[in-house]
């Protein structure tokens, strides 16, 4: 009979990100869907670690 064996190695070498790190990268992908041509705004709102709003810019139009 085979038995799996798993790296422990990988394991132990994997960090995980800050909370603000992770909020950070949230919103670095919140960004991407940003139809403003100039900026892509990426936000979110968090309270005790938890994401209360999330949004991005949106292309606007000057009314003449």
């Amino acid at each position: 009979m085979k038995t799996k064996k798993t790296n422990t190695a990988q394991k132990s070498d994997y960090v995980r990100p800050s909370w603000d790190e992770y909020f950070i990268k949230i919103a670095a992908l919140v960004a991407e869907r940003s139809t403003c041509l100039r900026h892509h705004v990426g936000a979110i709102i968090v309270k005790d670690r938890r994401i209360m709003v999330v949004g991005y810019t949106k292309l606007t139009y000057e009314i003449l």
